[in-house]
């Protein structure tokens, strides 16, 4: 702070100072003491000698008192002459410039200034000279001074004028303003930080009257900055909470200093919205509360996705049904409730059919929308009181809850079951939907949510076995089952490193028995089980996976076999090898089965590979580039159990196929059946027409035989013929070379 501080002595009606000399509130002791010592001086020079000797005492006195007063100031000075040349220095002086006095003084004043401040100094100093009035000495001074040892430090410098014999100076004041500059930065970066942050910070008086806020307030709160400042913070309540939450939160402020937690608000549009809000009390050095400091941030979005994470959770995105999370809730509740109010609970659990194939060859999308529509039409079937859930894929289950009777369950069966009588429309398509149904019921079946649910599932499960699909109820038989079919999957893991898995080949003939080549068969026997059929644990493995091991060590066991019965000295014969769909569904199924052909030197041309209609149609386009890759390297390809799948003639023309097999569920009544025989007749013409090769499956009799062969059917496989068996067996087949049963050659095709 400046003042002015007016010197003014009226002796003998002669002024000696007559103008306000401006100095710093540091530094008025310091312009007295010069007033007192220039004013004695003055009286001395009167020549009254009791007056010289009270004024010669009168300046020892005010000499010591300048000297003491310069000596214990804290700040800087320095004494001038007009031209701003040193001429005396206080020990602060020296300490803050690191000068000692003798070489300070006849030194100019700018020379303690960086540039371009020391030459600013001259000329202001040379304009004051030149002119009084000019006002340079109004005022203090920000300035960067500069220490002998060449250090900058910001300073603050006051200057004022002085007369003494006739002669003008200055005295000059240099306060070190460092901790300002720095305590000021610190200030300047953290409003900086607070503006940038993305958290509404708001300052308050002790009464709540907003003194300053951040950007990021405004833009939360949707009011302008000048809008709130000034006004109370009570402007942002909402009115959503009472005043109890205010007591209690205003009471924690009060005994704890702080406090943090949700709070609704209201925009500047009246838009009430939560936000997550701390408030901190700032106390002075009295420890009396003079400032609040709130940092809030707006939680709309936290509780939008808490809301979302709770609808991931229990409800089903595609169907918006209820998934197994919220199912199982339901489920525990219907049975806690169910003995008090004597009621039976039971489970329908509901699995579509083929529901994989949708997907595959229409797409996802057009998927989704069946299972909407199959959502929609089950919910339909159902009572008010009871619940439908997706709790996988092509999986619902239906809680039917608060039962009186067991025959109450059939009527509401019924209308599921007719939810599948008629096609389902779907991206412009009608789509017929069949599927399986289990059922459990509790307490018969038990009283634990998941144990119902599983046993539910294993219901449907043998549903889905059964030739009519019509709907299983629960029974511990099924059990016992499911745990036979867990041990079957766990023990086909270990089958291939036990050596317990085999390869049988199946021999095919012409007519007369002539062997032409054979199909590759697997079998396993198992310490335990004994000989697991192939129709029991070749669908466990596609389901798993493992389809996929077992069909790539099966391949090198033909190749190895090929080349043992080469070097046995045998006529080469070709051999068929099953691919199923997952294999054919690898994209580089066309490069490992060359790699291994190659690797053992066998002839592409003896490998035939079959593959089923179903097995190329779920995957059609692929399936069709990988057999064409195939076919191109000199492999046959055959389709397996034709007439049973699509028979599409369109993709059947598309198909690089060399063998069609007709299957045996049209051979194993073809002697009695005129309809089988017209079937095989049509298969076998269409067939030649192509130029393909046709194999009858299944051939048991002689009389299938004769039908076969005056069809004009190419090739024969089953019973009638061989069995399969073991590769020595097979071999001893191609050393006869032709096998009993045979009609005459004479007339057979």
């Amino acid at each position: 702070m400046i003042s002015s501080l007016y010197l003014l002595a009226g002796l003998g009606g002669m002024a000696v100072f007559a103008e306000p000399v401006p100095v710093a509130a540091s530094g008025w002791l310091v312009a007295s003491a010069a007033f007192m010592f220039l004013l004695l001086k003055h009286l001395m020079l009167r020549g009254d000698n009791l007056a010289a000797s009270r004024a010669r005492r009168l300046q020892r006195s005010a000499a010591t008192s300048l000297d003491t007063m310069m000596v214990t100031l804290g700040d800087g000075l320095a004494l001038t002459d007009s031209a701003g040349i040193i001429r005396h220095v206080n020990p602060a002086f020296s300490r803050l410039f690191g000068y000692p006095p003798a070489n300070a003084i006849g030194e100019p004043l700018e020379g303690l200034l960086a540039a371009p401040h020391g030459d600013q100094l001259r000329e202001r100093l040379r304009a004051h000279n030149s002119d009084a009035t000019s006002g340079f000495l109004n005022g203090r001074l920000e300035v960067v001074a500069r220490r002998q040892d060449g250090t900058a430090f910001p300073a603050e410098l006051s200057l004022s004028e002085m007369e003494q014999d006739a002669e003008r100076g200055f005295v000059v004041l240099f306060h070190d303003i460092t901790a300002r500059k720095k305590a000021a930065t610190r200030l300047y970066v953290a409003e900086k930080v607070l503006e940038c942050t993305k958290e509404g910070v708001m300052v308050t008086d002790r009464r709540g009257t907003m003194l300053w806020v951040n950007h990021a307030f405004c833009t939360i709160s949707g009011y302008d900055r000048d809008e709130v400042l000034g006004a109370n913070a009570r402007l942002l309540k909402s009115g959503l909470q009472g005043p109890e939450f205010y007591k209690a939160m205003w009471g924690a402020i009060r005994e704890q200093g702080e406090w943090e937690g949700e709070i609704w608000n209201r925009r500047k549009n009246g838009e009430a919205y939560p936000e997550w809000l701390s408030i901190r009390a700032i106390a002075d050095e009295s420890g009396q509360i003079t400032r609040y400091v709130g940092v809030f941030s707006d939680i709309s979005r936290n509780k939008q996705a808490e809301e979302t994470i709770r609808t991931l959770t229990y409800i089903d995105p595609v169907t918006a049904l209820p998934n197994r999370h919220l199912f199982t809730d339901r489920l525990t509740q219907a049975l806690e409730r169910a003995p008090r109010a004597g009621t039976l609970t039971a489970l329908v659990m509901i699995g579509l059919d083929r529901f994989k194939q949708i997907n595959e060859t229409l797409g996802h999308q057009t998927g989704d929308l069946v299972l909407r529509a199959v959502a929609d039409r089950l919910g339909a079937a159902l009572r008010t009181e009871d619940t439908i859930a997706r709790l996988r894929g092509d999986t619902f289950c239906c809680l039917l809850s608060d039962l009186d009777a067991i025959h109450d369950i059939h009527p509401v069966l019924g209308r599921l079951r007719a939810s599948f009588d008629t096609a389902f429309e779907a991206s412009g398509q009608e789509i017929f939907v069949s599927a399986a149904f289990g059922i459990t019921l509790a307490p018969a079946d038990g009283n634990e949510p998941d144990d119902l649910v599983r046993k539910a599932e294993t219901a449907m499960n043998r549903s889905k076995e059964g030739a009519e699909r019509l709907y299983q109820f629960y029974t511990p038989e099924m059990h016992a089952h499911s745990v036979e079919r867990l041990g079957i999957e766990t023990e086909l893991r270990r089958a291939i490193e036990r050596g317990q898995l085999e390869v049988h080949y199946q021999a095919k003939a012409k007519s007369c028995g002539t062997i032409t080549g054979a199909e590759a068969l697997l079998r396993w026997t198992h310490p335990v089980f004994g000989r697991v059929p192939p129709t029991q644990f070749i669908p466990i493995a596609e389901e798993n996976g493992l389809i996929l091991t077992i069909g790539a060590w099966v391949l090198q066991q033909v190749c190895r076999q090929m080349v043992q019965w080469k070097q046995d000295g045998l006529a080469p014969v070709k051999i068929a090898v099953n691919l199923s769909a997952h294999q054919l569904h690898q994209a580089d199924l066309a490069e490992r089965i060359q790699a291994m052909v190659g690797e053992y030197g066998v002839d592409p041309f003896l490998l035939e590979l079959e593959v089923t209609e179903s097995a190329v149609m779920s995957h059609a386009e692929r399936a069709i580039a990988t057999l064409e890759a195939l076919h191109r390297a000199g492999f046959s390809v055959a389709i397996d159990d034709f007439g049973t799948g699509y028979s599409s003639l369109s993709y059947l023309k598309k198909f690089p196929v060399d063998t069609l097999k007709i299957d045996r569920s049209f051979v194993h009544d073809i002697d009695v059946n005129p309809a089988s025989s017209e079937i095989v007749a049509a298969i076998v013409a269409l067939s030649h027409s192509l130029k393909l090769t046709v194999v009858a499956e299944g051939v048991e009799t002689a009389a299938q035989l004769a039908c076969l062969n005056a069809i004009g059917c190419d090739l024969i496989q089953g019973y009638h013929f061989a069995r399969p068996v073991d590769p020595a067996g097979f071999a001893d087949c191609l050393r006869l070379g032709r096998l009993p049963g045979g009609l005459p050659a004479v007339g057979v095709s």
